[in-house]
């Protein structure tokens, strides 16, 4: 005779991978659904603070009195 197997199974999805998350279609899913989604926001998020920074030390330099080339030393102390 044929025994019947009445254990109960599992199945279970696998979790989403962080790349799928941050799909812009799975974001608006979510979203509507009413599921939760974390912002946040980059700490240099639209703003060039390299170049502004590297303007005002061009105009530092160009405004300088002194000269931009550094003097020699003399090799007499460097044995």
């Amino acid at each position: 005779m044929l025994a019947q197997d009445w254990e109960p199974v599992v199945l279970r999805k696998p979790k989403p991978k962080a790349q799928d998350l941050r799909d812009p279609k799975a974001v608006n899913r979510a979203l509507r659904s009413g599921g939760q989604v974390q912002t946040v926001k980059k700490s240099d998020a639209g703003v060039n603070k390299r170049a502004a920074a590297t303007v005002v030390s061009a105009r530092k330099l160009d405004e300088a009195a002194e000269p931009a080339a550094l003097g020699r030393v003399a090799a007499e102390g460097a044995a």
